[in-house]
């Protein structure tokens, strides 16, 4: 049985495949958990070389989104 973090690292990876161009601070609102709960899975699928980042976000005031 897949332990809760690869299934929480699982349902990341689902968000990303089904939101085109979503930032870390979007998949925390989706998933309604905390920034730093999705940076430690995003950073694992990165290590992995699941996802990859392509660029960053226009700003809408702060700092722009990597997506």
């Amino acid at each position: 049985m897949p332990s809760s973090e690869t299934i929480m690292t699982a349902h990341v990876l689902n968000i990303i495949r089904s939101e085109q161009g979503v930032s870390r601070a979007d998949i925390a609102r989706i998933l309604d958990w905390s920034r730093s709960a999705v940076v430690q899975h995003v950073e694992r699928l990165l290590s992995y070389r699941l996802i990859r980042e392509v660029g960053v976000a226009a700003s809408t005031g702060g700092r722009r989104a990597r997506v």
